[in-house]
């Protein structure tokens, strides 16, 4: 797969259309949870996990070199493309069962979530003009 070669526009649009995908169905699952509970709570700790190869993908796309653990893929994919890292480390950390957070404390924390993601969406949309 060495000699393969993939137009860095195609990765971009794809890497859109799956960022912008998981934005409809974070917020789908979200209004099916209405906003409370343990479902919450696995649907955001599930997504992040989800995002991963995508963050993978747009540091390719930066020409950032790629960490080898998911972590620190989230940490640089903040740092490159300047999202608020305590959005995706408070999800981290839940999904890891470190921050456990009451019903309301978990919805403050999926719509920081999805705020950063939506801004994601437009950097990368962006990046195609």
């Amino acid at each position: 797969l060495k000699d393969l070669v993939i137009d860095r526009e195609f990765l971009r649009l794809q890497c859109e259309r799956e960022i912008k995908g998981k934005l409809l169905l974070l917020r789908q699952a979200f209004l099916e949870t209405g906003g409370r509970g343990r479902g919450l709570r696995e649907l955001i700790g599930q997504s992040l996990s989800a995002f991963v190869a995508i963050f993978k993908a747009l540091l390719h796309l930066r020409e950032t070199e790629i960490p080898g653990g998911k972590k620190d893929v989230i940490r640089e994919t903040c740092r490159a493309f300047q999202l608020k890292p305590d959005a995706f480390e408070t999800v981290w950390g839940m999904r890891a069962g470190n921050i456990k957070l009451s019903d309301a404390g978990a919805t403050r924390a999926f719509k920081d979530y999805l705020r950063e993601v939506r801004r994601l969406a437009k950097q990368v949309d962006a990046m195609g003009e």
